[in-house]
């Protein structure tokens, strides 16, 4: 929905997919949106490049997703660090391992809530990432979470990680387009393993629960 005033253009939308070689024209649009928060895809362009500023804008950082389809934008760790979305997709040379160790380690301490990532970049390294994060090789899963573990459909995660809010997630790191690739997936739960997860993890987990979906 759109409306103007004067010669200025309000634009009220939930989801935004652009296609564009200019970033000062994603910028523009961007500012425009009345909307407090979107979900943000970009689609390859004729350079397959977009310029990382426009992760400084507020709509991008306050995005509930921010996901760039075989898009090169490199965003540095602090950009990376102040995005707010629960899904990321991007591809920068200059995110590094520590960047991805702190996102992590802000879910597990439920600073943020996160439900997918998929960032690639030449300097990602999974064996440094998981001696940072305390992730187990999915076969030393035991209990209720290698139970929750088979809900995986996806092949090639090779890891799993509690999260904050008792949640379950597997990880891996895949060469996509010759590009390291750390990926993490929430695994999904059946409401008897939200029930069984409680049960085990005792009241945390449950006041976990009730801050997430608060």
């Amino acid at each position: 929905m759109t409306r103007e005033r004067g010669n200025v253009v309000d634009i009220h939308t939930k989801s935004v997919i652009l296609r564009t070689n200019d970033h000062r024209l994603v910028v523009l649009f961007l500012n425009a949106i009345q909307s407090p928060r979107i979900d943000l895809s970009f689609l390859t362009n004729d350079y397959q490049f977009m310029d990382r500023c426009i992760m400084d804008t507020e709509k991008a950082k306050m995005a509930r997703s921010v996901v760039m389809w075989s898009l090169q934008c490199n965003v540095t760790d602090e950009q990376l660090l102040r995005l707010n979305a629960k899904i990321i997709q991007l591809k920068s040379d200059c995110i590094s391992n520590a960047a991805i160790i702190k996102l992590i380690k802000q879910w597990k301490k439920e600073r943020r809530i996160i439900e997918r990532l998929h960032i690639s970049s030449p300097r990602i390294n999974i064996a440094e990432i998981m001696e940072h994060i305390e992730g187990k090789c999915w076969k030393e899963l035991t209990g209720i979470c290698m139970t929750i573990w088979t809900e995986v459909d996806e092949s090639g995660y090779t890891h799993a990680i509690k999260g904050g809010f008792c949640q379950l997630a597997a990880i891996a790191v895949q060469q996509i387009d010759g590009v390291p690739t750390f990926l993490l997936r929430v695994v999904k739960m059946t409401e008897e393993h939200k029930t069984a997860i409680v049960e085990q993890c005792g009241q945390q987990c449950d006041k976990s629960y009730k801050k997430m979906n608060a």
